[in-house]
């Protein structure tokens, strides 16, 4: 008996570390090949020590997890082996039973104190749950192993990384560091290393650890999904949709990626999906914390408060420590561009936790996005000081101490804005600026009927900067450079590149037209108390520019011709969703004709009413129906009839009096640049005397 204890040990030791070894079963686990896997137990006797091993570890990727945990109580109640324990642990915190795991992990660890994979999940659990207690004892003990033995082999290095990484971060990514450098085909460190510095909102190093972690296993549901959850911090929400797919694909239970799921279909504005998602992945574990507090998140975008407050108390209640639900709230409210929110949620988890990094820092962005300058400057300080691992805050603090030095930066005012901008440009450009911001003001405050409101620190106004690089621009933005943009708006804030640098090298741009584009976006997001979608501010910010109209007709003709023009219940999804950037350019472009649709259709007051119909929350299926009257049916094909107009002048003519002929039957007020220049060239191959027509159409184009 003593002999076969030993044996199982030893196998299921191997499997808790990830070593491979010869074993057929173990090479396909190992490479993500699960068809393979189920293929080679059929032929595996039910007595083998590795077949159980196997079909446990394959029951909890498929999200089995109810026969992982009874195949492994079973091995349990047989031998006491404290990687039995690990493995009950697993199964039964995928289905929310922490109290089983950690009373199963205390058992086997009485057992042997020195199983050091016991105490990794001993850890992971504790921090589930919130338990300081479990989490101070096992820093302790992981530090003391490290300075005893120095672990040196992957598996060892890994274990004291990942016990250790809240109180010495830095330390313990060098440790995670060492484990991938020690032994590259050991799986854990880079998926352990991945997490620690997603935590640390280290994206870069997340991403590196997490694609190799995918060359090792392309099919590993926890790997994919946490590189998944980098990829949606990150904006790279193609790649998160097929990460999140292909587990879904092989586990529908998988509770990140249901989350993840849940947080992409609201950027669609598929909001009852996105709720059913979080709903599935409580089906599963109903004591997934953060599963609940994004369901809280999800009640406060809709205005549904008692629930919001209701599900806000669940989810403190599975946690000893609030602040991480907070933090959700508030990356939520991020996401909605719900500015003060977020700085309501993350002042929340300031005060339940002063040392949470993560509080101080989204309500620091938070201040910064509403042109709080002086407080949040100060807050993201203190916030990168509890977390030096956030290249974000760095950049982000590295510019505004660019912006704050007096010999670079200057201010200037005019009636409603206020303007920061470098010493030298403006000599040249305030003498333009000044005039141009009140130009604007005034055209298209009365437009919309809305004067809107700028920073308190401000006194009100609207707060520009125009930085003199364009990747400083990018930086005080995302924390990063290489943001694909020449203008940002924030609601109360616009940043603006210098028009002498922007992102495209030498390339030059209208700064004229894109202030113009992005103070349309100011309006639109307070007139909605910024609840409009992104294809409405986006086409409205197109459709006002004065060039609006012709710089994407052939995008947006290869697009109706290969019948890729998003109806409008989905278009939303072409911008915040894009498969490719191609297919983001289209949505853009496109969300400018639907406007000029419904502008040239119903006539401007419907884009009044579609303003406020957003700020009561209406969905646009809902919102379509209810401002013009027309079917969403009805409606998406009088936009393809619209885009058809265009298509018609693309199509070779036979003649240039046949094109002429097919022009004079379109409204002018629907014409192109392009309409104009092809109508003028009609009247001159046809031999047109009126030379003064002549010149005024081709003055329009």
């Amino acid at each position: 008996m003593k002999q076969i204890l030993i044996l199982l040990l030893a196998a299921i030791t191997q499997i808790a570390l990830g070593n491979s070894g010869e074993s057929p079963v173990r090479a396909a686990l190992a490479r993500g090949d699960y068809e393979r896997v189920a293929e080679l137990l059929q032929k595996v006797s039910e007595a083998s020590l590795e077949q159980w091993a196997a079909r446990c570890e394959l029951a909890r990727a498929k999200g089995r997890y109810q026969k992982a945990l009874e195949l492994a109580q079973r091995v349990w109640q047989e031998s006491q082996a404290p990687d039995a324990a690990v493995e009950i642990s697993r199964a039964a915190t995928a289905m929310g039973d922490h109290q089983k795991a950690l009373v199963r992990l205390k058992e086997a660890l009485q057992l042997a104190p020195q199983s050091v994979q016991t105490r990794v999940e001993l850890v992971r659990v504790a921090r589930i749950v919130g338990d300081e207690t479990i989490l101070r004892q096992q820093s302790r003990y992981f530090f003391a192993l490290f300075r005893r033995t120095g672990a040196d082999d992957a598996v060892g290095t890994t274990a004291c990384a990942f016990g250790v990484q809240d109180d010495d971060p830095k330390g313990a990514w060098n440790a995670y560091q060492d484990a991938q450098q020690a032994d590259p085909s050991y799986l854990p460190a880079f998926v352990l290393g991945g997490e620690a510095c997603a935590q640390s909102l280290s994206w870069e190093f997340a991403t590196e650890c997490y694609n190799k972690a995918l060359a090792l296993n392309p099919r590993h549901p926890d790997v994919l999904a946490g590189a998944a959850r980098v990829a949606v911090e990150q904006g790279d929400y193609s790649q998160a949709q097929e990460q999140v797919e292909s587990v879904l694909t092989l586990n529908p239970r998988h509770v990140a990626a249901l989350r993840l799921q849940s947080r992409l279909l609201w950027l669609g504005e598929e909001y009852t999906a996105s709720r059913a998602a979080l709903e599935r992945a409580l089906e599963t574990n109903p004591k997934d914390v953060e599963s609940v507090a994004w369901l809280a998140a999800w009640y406060d975008g809709r205005q549904q408060l008692t629930k919001r407050d209701a599900t806000i108390a669940k989810a403190i209640s599975l946690r000893t420590n609030a602040a991480g639900v907070y933090v959700i709230l508030a990356r939520a409210a991020e996401r909605r561009y719900q500015f003060d929110r977020m700085e309501l949620w993350g002042r929340k988890a300031m005060l339940e936790d002063p040392a949470n990094w993560a509080g101080k820092y989204l309500a620091a962005v938070a201040l910064l996005r509403q042109g709080e300058e002086d407080e949040g400057r100060k807050l993201l300080d203190e916030a990168f000081s509890l977390n030096r691992f956030n290249l974000w805050a760095y950049n982000m603090l590295t510019v505004l101490d660019k912006e704050y030095d007096a010999r670079k930066f200057l201010t200037k005012e005019t009636e409603h804005f206020v303007v920061r901008l470098d010493k030298q440009e403006a000599k040249v450009l305030w003498p333009y600026l000044a005039p141009a911001l009140e130009e604007i003001w005034d055209t298209y405050t009365v437009k919309y009927g809305l004067e809107p409101v700028g920073p308190r620190q401000f006194g009100g106004k609207v707060l520009v900067i125009f930085h003199p690089t364009h990747q400083d621009f990018s930086a005080r933005i995302t924390g990063l450079p290489g943001l694909g943009a020449l203008g940002v708006c924030f609601g109360q804030v616009i940043l603006l590149p210098s028009p002498r640098s922007s992102k495209f090298g030498t390339t030059t741009f209208n700064w004229r037209e894109v202030l113009r584009h992005e103070f349309l976006h100011v309006l639109t997001l307070q007139a909605t108390d910024y609840l409009v979608p992104r294809w409405f501010t986006e086409g409205i910010s197109q459709f006002e520019e004065s060039n609006a109209g012709t710089d994407m007709d052939d995008v947006l003709v290869d697009a109706l011709m290969a019948d890729e023009l998003r109806p409008i219940q989905t278009l939303n999804a072409g911008l915040t969703l894009p498969k490719s950037r191609q297919s983001f350019s289209t949505s853009y472009a496109y969300s400018r004709e639907v406007c000029r649709y419904i502008v040239n259709t119903y006539g401007f007051p419907a884009l009044l009413n579609m303003l406020r119909g957003y700020k009561e929350r209406t969905q646009t299926s809902v919102l379509v129906p209810d401002t013009t009257g027309a079917t969403l049916a009805e409606f998406n094909d009088g936009v393809r009839l619209h885009m058809k107009q265009i298509l018609r002048l693309k199509e070779p003519a036979k003649s240039a009096t046949a094109s002429f002929e097919a022009l004079l039957e379109l409204p002018e007020d629907s014409f192109t640049a392009v309409d104009w220049g092809t109508l003028a060239a009609a009247y001159l191959d046809g031999g047109d005397g009126d030379r003064k027509l002549l010149r005024r159409l081709t003055g329009k184009s």
